[in-house]
């Protein structure tokens, strides 16, 4: 309720679109009698996303995330176990995922804050989670499609998002090139 409280005072306060980017299970601000807002998420390939969790747990002390108070969390990795696939293949919990077994995986940032949403596999999750995206997100882009996610961003949602490819390729991707010809 906090947490819809916030984005409520943000929107609200502002006189401009206002973004409100973090990682959050889906809130249905209407339970709450708020306008819902304009959702959208960037997914990405489920074995690429674990792989990255594997790795950025390496590197980070504690990599609980205070957004995701209800998610389990996993202890760090000491540094030189190995590889992701090295992991996966020796069946380590820390790259083990087990139908019934609650993780802070997709599904729950489109079903909602409830506990079985975390449930691997649970048929009322993803049930709920489409159910949500169909009414909710006019907009999920995928990591690995980039171009067309910002394509369909600026399409769908140009209020927000007009502009975005020129932004993108020109003014960012031009920065990051000019850095690497220095470099």
């Amino acid at each position: 309720e906090e947490l819809v409280e916030e984005v409520t005072k943000k929107v609200r306060d502002e006189a401009v679109p206002v973004t409100f980017d973090r990682h959050v299970y889906f809130l249905n601000f209407s339970q709450f009698d708020r306008q819902s807002p304009t959702y959208i998420n960037l997914v990405r390939h489920p074995i690429d996303k674990a792989a990255s969790r594997f790795y950025y747990r390496l590197i980070t002390p504690n990599p609980h995330n205070p957004d995701l108070e209800s998610a389990p969390t996993l202890k760090p990795q000491k540094s030189g176990t190995g590889s992701f696939d090295q992991c996966v293949q020796s069946g380590d919990p820390q790259c083990t995922y087990m139908t019934g077994q609650k993780y802070d995986l997709t599904i729950p940032y489109f079903c909602g804050q409830e506990e079985w949403c975390m449930t691997l596999n649970d048929q009322r999750s993803l049930t709920r989670a489409k159910a949500n995206v169909e009414r909710y997100f006019p907009v999920v882009g995928i990591l690995e499609e980039l171009n067309a996610t910002l394509a369909l961003l600026e399409d769908r949602l140009p209020y927000f998002f007009r502009g975005l490819q020129k932004i993108y390729f020109q003014d960012l991707m031009g920065t990051v090139a000019r850095v690497s010809e220095i470099t």
